[in-house]
């Protein structure tokens, strides 16, 4: 999997930090080789926070003018008051707490540098989550996703294959564009998953995601050609490259079921993207839901879930127990049956 920015990306942050003023700008840069190498985050988090920052930035100067030039004079009241503007703008809560938390890691990569002395955005509390229950797939719908791939076309292998090993395994979209050929190992029906911080772990495969892989890799082998930057990666374009995100988004929406709008909100599909259509659960990141919910008829243990599920985040397994909230009706039915 890609790891770090691309030099272009760099650059052109780069030039738009120095309209912030030499000091946010050098500090800006400095932050951003912290979290790439001691915090080891992947490309799209990084961005993420990085973006939050500079956006952060923007407001401060915008309402404190140079009083705001030095990231280090940012007081507790400036950032309440930039809390305060997120709550009128109507932010949700989580899309503050995400906010907030790459504020609190930016000051505290300040204090720890000692360019600040004190911390301003440590007292400050995040936003009370709620706590809803993911919207899911039933296995039958699943199943029909699957079959609804064309294996007439050129990618209806890879496509086929993709989604069997997303279900089998609870993939997020960038472990699956991420994953490398060295980390299969068929004959033991494990894959090697580098997720969330570059954490490694071993996930079980299925035997209909096997065969798929196989299926796949042969028919790879024979009608692909990798370009230079795909070599030894599972799945390619067919210009022989690594795959987008949004290749993947692209195939669920087309491939999952419709369902009309429950509570009035749109699922979610990934952290980064909603489906206008309204599918419930049937987004990249509704998969790894689907598996939570899908395990209960022959797993009644958490942990199981965690390790297969989590990339090594003890905050995981919070949605891992909201999703097993979906099996409580079905062991108080057979409380009585052994697992």
């Amino acid at each position: 999997m890609k790891r770090g920015l691309s030099a272009g990306f760099m650059q052109r942050q780069d030039r738009r930090w120095v309209e912030l003023g030499p000091l946010w700008s050098l500090q800006l840069k400095g932050y951003r080789a912290w979290l790439g190498l001691e915090k080891s985050l992947a490309p799209l988090t990084l961005e993420a926070y990085l973006r939050d920052i500079y956006q952060l930035a923007v407001w401060l100067q915008g309402v404190y003018g140079s009083e705001a030039g030095d990231p280090s004079g940012v007081t507790k009241a400036m950032l309440r008051e930039w809390l305060a503007g997120l709550t009128e703008l109507g932010l949700q809560a989580v899309s503050q707490a995400r906010m907030l938390s790459a504020v609190k890691s930016f000051f505290g990569y300040l204090e720890q540098e000692g360019t600040a002395l004190h911390q301003p955005a440590a007292l400050l509390e995040l936003p009370r989550l709620s706590r809803k229950l993911p919207t899911v797939l039933s296995i039958n719908e699943v199943q029909e996703m699957i079959q609804r791939v064309d294996l007439s076309l050129p990618s209806g292998q890879r496509d086929r294959c993709m989604l069997e090993l997303m279900y089998a395994c609870g993939l997020r979209v960038s472990e699956v564009v991420g994953l490398q050929r060295a980390d299969l190992m068929l004959d033991l029906g494990l894959v090697r998953v580098r997720g969330k911080g570059n954490r490694e772990r071993l996930v079980p495969l299925g035997s209909e995601a096997t065969q798929s892989l196989r299926l796949y890799l042969r028919w790879a082998d024979a009608e692909q050609r990798p370009a230079p930057d795909g070599e030894g990666t599972v799945f390619l374009s067919r210009n022989g490259r690594p795959l987008t995100r949004m290749v993947v988004f692209l195939l669920v929406k087309t491939s999952g079921p419709l369902r009309p709008h429950q509570g009035g909100r749109t699922p979610c599909l990934s952290s980064c993207l909603c489906d206008p259509y309204g599918r419930s659960g049937s987004g990249p990141k509704g998969c790894s839901r689907n598996v939570r919910t899908s395990l209960h008829p022959h797993h009644r243990d958490l942990h199981p879930p965690k390790q297969g599920l989590s990339a090594g985040s003890g905050s995981e397994i919070s949605s891992t127990q909201r999703s097993r909230s979906f099996e409580v009706p079905l062991i108080r039915a057979n409380s009585s049956c052994k697992a």
